[in-house]
């Protein structure tokens, strides 16, 4: 699974969703931005749908990343 994929699969969610559609089109809540990928983020964070197994997906190219490595089930989450 490719990054490139993945952030594709999530920008194109995002415009199927009420709650990413609110804040893509206001941008007035310093909480919610834009990065240059045009990934939507809350608060320093890429904001990822519970949707299509998309959370999963994200989850397991973290910990399946050859150079990632996995440190136990706190700290994989953390970096997730």
């Amino acid at each position: 699974m490719d990054a490139e994929w993945l952030h594709a699969d999530i920008k194109t969610l995002l415009q199927e969703d009420p709650i990413s559609n609110e804040h893509l089109g206001i941008q007035s809540d310093p909480n919610w931005t834009l990065d240059p990928n045009g990934l939507l983020c809350h608060l320093g964070q890429i904001y990822v749908l519970d949707t299509d197994n998309l959370r999963l997906r994200v989850l397991q190219y973290s910990h399946d990343h050859p150079l990632e490595g996995h440190f136990g089930q706190t700290k994989m989450l953390h970096q997730v």
